[in-house]
Order: C-alpha cells, then structure tokens, then sequence
C-alpha cells in the first residue's frame, strides 16, 4: 500500500517562491498577481498521493492556470471572490466545483478555497467494481445535481476535515484514509452528473445500505486470503441469506462473484505494470488468491477479452 501520508503548511508572500509549490500539487499551473506587493498565500493540506483535503487563502487579485489530469479536484469557496472558465465556459462558483480534467483559468481576489482533491483512478476502480467500464466513464457536469446533493457533499467534505485528517486525528491509518477514499468516490458518483446514472443497475449500487458497503470493503481488504461467504457475512452484519438476498438485489451477482470480480482486478492492474520482480503470471495471480490457474486464465479472458500474456506490459 503506497503510504505517503503528509500534513504541511505553506505560507509566502513571494509569488515566484508560490508558484513551484503550486506546481508540485497541480498537474499545470501558471500565477500571474495584479498586486504583487500585496500578494499572500497561506496553504494548509493533509492527506497522500490519493486523497487529501486543503484549504487555501490567496490575499489581493491574481490570475492562473491549472490542469489536473491524474486526479479529480473539487472546490467549495468559503470567502472571497473567484471566477473559473474551461474553454468558453465560466463554472458557478457558489456551489462546489468539480473542476474540468482540461486547462482552467481562475482568477481571484481575497480568495478563501476549501479543495478535496482525489486520484482518478479510485473513482475508475469504484465504477469497476460496480460492473461499469471505467474507460468510458465520465463526468458530465461541474455542479451538483441538486442542493439537497450540494449540502450532501458538503457533510461529507466536513467529516473528512474533522474526522479523518482532523487535528483529533493528527495520523489516520492506512485503512482509515482507505475507507475515506471509497466513501468520498461514491459520494462523487451520487452529486455530481456522471454516466453511472445511465444505468439504473449502477445507481442503485451507489445508494446501496452501509451494511452492504462494509460487505465490499470486507472482501476488497481481504481478497488475497481465505474469503467464504459466512466471513462476509459476519464481517458486515448480515445472516448468510441476507447477504446473499442484498448482493443478488443490488449487485446482481454472488458475494464470491464479487470477490472473483476483485481479485481479476488486482492482477490486470498488476501485469499492465509488472516488472519481472514482480514474478511469472502465476505467481502474481496465486498472490491474488487465485489456486487453479487454468481456471484462473479462462476467467480473466472472459473478463477482460485478452490473456493475462497479453495483458503484461500493456
């Protein structure tokens, strides 16, 4: 598990000194200052690589670009006055703001920013695992869907900054940011318009009962070992039939279906980035959970239309 978790505060009033700083959190950025001499920017973040909450205050009117193309970056103004235009169009900005995966001009002045910024791919690896196909996903809108979504994803930006990377918590543990990274990407998928609305089945899992997403989280964390269905059962809250009952309901499909589903994931994900210390293909499926390989092979074809030999290095 990458775990680069870091919490850091940045304040200048040097707008050259600012600018590499920016750079380091944003894919793209440029900084322009209408009034260098009163120029200011206190920057407070805590999180890692694929989850992190900030909040940053710019003093006096200044101008940049950015562009997020690895992560997904949503905005709440808290005070101030800032425009954003991607393209031609301009974003309203009294709501919270997914920005555009594209270059984005803000301008600003007296600026007061709260950002949640997360990697693309668990947004990708969630709508995966519901049954969507992260290739053609997308969203399809910068606001939220509704106020009543607005205040949702508001109460869900308060809890991570207090619950999660919150001075009561100063060091969240691995499994806590991970549980923070499913809820902040289904809580996404609900808010904002996305193509998983599309699909009456994906909708419902994203408003599926909390005892159903521990049943996920359950399996995702415990994949490469020994899983039954009475263990997820008793990990969840669930009997054995209802278990059985809410996965069929909501997924479509068996609780070691599911699992199945979660441990081909983790080894496509593996051979498109193995190295050969990674080991053979079997090796790299066996640390997955996988016993039979043939087996193995006949269902990762099935899944993904290629061999896992033609899968590795992709």
């Amino acid at each position: 598990m990458n775990d680069d978790f870091t919490a850091s505060r940045f304040r200048t009033r040097d707008p050259e000194e600012a600018l590499p700083h920016l750079a380091r959190h944003y894919s793209a950025v440029s900084l322009s200052a209408d009034e260098p001499e009163r120029f200011a920017i206190d920057h407070a973040i805590s999180g890692d690589s694929r989850l992190a909450v900030s909040r940053v205050a710019f003093d006096s009117r200044a101008e940049g670009n950015v562009q997020l193309e690895d992560r997904y970056f949503v905005g709440h103004l808290l005070a101030g006055r800032m425009s954003l235009v991607t393209g031609r169009d301009s974003v309203d900005v009294t709501q919270p703001m997914l920005y555009p995966r594209t270059l984005c001009t803000i301008g600003w002045s007296d600026l007061r920013l709260a950002i949640v910024t997360i990697d693309v791919t668990e947004v990708d690896r969630l709508v995966r695992l519901m049954g969507g196909d992260p290739r053609r996903h997308s969203f399809r809108g910068v606001n939220p869907i509704s106020p009543a979504l607005g205040t949702q994803w508001a109460a869900m930006v308060k809890h991570l900054n207090r619950d999660v990377f919150g001075p009561a918590n100063p060091e969240p543990t691995p499994l806590q940011r991970a549980e923070a990274r499913e809820k902040l990407a289904s809580t996404m998928l609900r808010v904002f318009p996305n193509t998983t609305m599309d699909s009456p089945d994906l909708r419902e899992q994203l408003w599926a009962p909390a005892n159903l997403r521990r049943a996920l989280r359950f399996i995702e964390e415990n994949a490469t070992g020994v899983v039954t269905v009475a263990s997820v059962a008793e990990a969840s809250g669930y009997s054995i039939r209802g278990l059985q009952n809410a996965f069929r309901r909501s997924m479509d499909m068996t609780p070691l279906a599911y699992l199945r589903r979660v441990r081909l994931d983790a080894v496509y994900s593996t051979l498109r980035g193995a190295t050969p210390e990674d080991g053979t293909i079997a090796d790299i499926a066996r640390r997955a959970g996988f016993t039979h390989i043939g087996r193995f092979t006949e269902q990762f074809r099935a899944e993904f239309g290629m061999t896992p030999r033609q899968t590795r290095g992709l």
